[in-house]
């Protein structure tokens, strides 16, 4: 024990007796884990077309592909939830070489937009723009000769960029 018995010592180092308890919440505060709530969360939503459908995807347990009016159920589901923001993937019906479809006015993410905005009141919708789940390929850049051509594929992105939030979505994720 050390000369001055006020103080404790470990390693060399001193302690000072405890901060007076009524510290002890401003304290605990600065120092406590991190905190989530459900309007920490975006919710990732998959589209697909078609009506009723719940399509349940293997690799990720309790994720499902959603028809537009299922995709809006569940919107309402997760806004009552306290979660204020879905992530929307779209799943289309054809694929092609540039993706195309991912760029379509009418597109299945631009439609889902549309019905989410018009049924679910104060809920931040955030476009996926990424072209691997519109192409036959599933590389998220245009392919040309065997490569992926980043000119191609920006020119292309930033058309989709600007067409998607057309129908009222609050943010577009970029892909690359």
């Amino acid at each position: 024990m050390h000369p001055n018995k006020n103080k404790e010592y470990f390693h060399g180092f001193s302690f000072c007796p405890a901060a007076p308890s009524s510290l002890e919440p401003q304290i605990r505060s600065l120092v406590q884990e991190t905190r989530l709530s459900p309007a920490d969360f975006i919710m990732p939503l998959f589209v697909r077309p078609g009506s009723g459908v719940q399509e349940p995807i293997a690799s990720m347990p309790g994720v499902f592909r959603h028809s537009i009016d299922r995709a809006v159920e569940e919107c309402r589901r997760i806004r009552n939830l306290g979660i204020r923001a879905v992530l929307l993937f779209g799943i289309p019906e054809r694929k092609d070489e540039t993706g195309e479809a991912g760029a379509d006015d009418n597109g299945i993410v631009q439609q889902a937009i549309g019905a989410i905005k018009h049924a679910v009141d104060g809920l931040l919708i955030i476009s996926d723009v990424c072209n691997c789940a519109y192409t036959t390929h599933g590389h998220c850049g245009i392919v040309t000769d065997g490569k992926i051509d980043n000119d191609r594929t920006l020119g292309f992105l930033a058309v989709r960029r600007f067409r998607t939030p057309a129908p009222g979505a609050t943010w577009s994720r970029r892909a690359i």
